[in-house]
């Protein structure tokens, strides 16, 4: 006759020197989905009270965070890694700015959107700075084109009110005008 079966995996309330854990377990380690319930020493130092998230072997693999703040003094709601940096999609905000997208390791990375007063940008980012294929406006004007580490760069489409320009861009300095129109109704009067 076989021994009985015993479960691998069990829900379980384990005190570890990080804080509370309660969540999934396998031989008394967090092994599984859980929450650590951070102690003061990890809650200051994470600058978060708990970790949502996927353990193995004892540690903590990556998952979610609330309201955590980073070193630069921002507020974190998002999916972090292993290390507990912003990794995957979420939300920071600092004074008057707040970007919502992807993170990669901690910087902004891959698409989102980054509005910082009055300035807002639509695109894909890396290594904290607009790269790639994007959208600036700032007082009802738009900037559509790709931008290299945070500047204009290239062909830009340019859309104000009343007219609009194509025009070539490097290291945010407008180089070219390559065309402008104005905007007309269809009764023929300048918009």
């Amino acid at each position: 006759m076989l021994p009985p079966l015993r479960p691998i995996v069990t829900l379980e309330h384990i005190q570890t020197p990080r804080g509370l854990y309660i969540g999934e377990a396998n031989q008394g380690k967090p092994h599984g989905i859980g929450v650590l319930y951070l102690n003061r020493q990890y809650s200051n130092k994470y600058k978060t009270d708990r970790l949502h998230g996927t353990y193995a072997g004892g540690n903590f693999v990556g998952g979610e965070v609330k309201d955590m703040a980073l070193r630069n003094g921002a507020q974190y709601t998002g999916k972090v890694n292993a290390k507990v940096q912003p990794h995957g999609k979420g939300e920071m905000r600092l004074k008057d700015k707040v970007y919502q997208g992807m993170f990669r390791e901690g910087m902004l990375d891959g698409s989102g959107v980054l509005v910082d007063g009055e300035k807002k940008h639509v695109g894909l980012f890396a290594r904290n700075k607009a790269h790639g294929a994007g959208m600036r406006m700032l007082g009802g004007i738009r900037h559509i084109g790709n931008f290299n580490e945070g500047k204009a760069h290239g062909v830009f489409f340019v859309l104000g009110p009343l007219e609009s320009v194509i025009m070539t861009y490097m290291d945010d300095k407008p180089q070219l005008l390559l065309a402008k129109f104005t905007h007309v109704s269809q009764y023929g009067h300048v918009c």
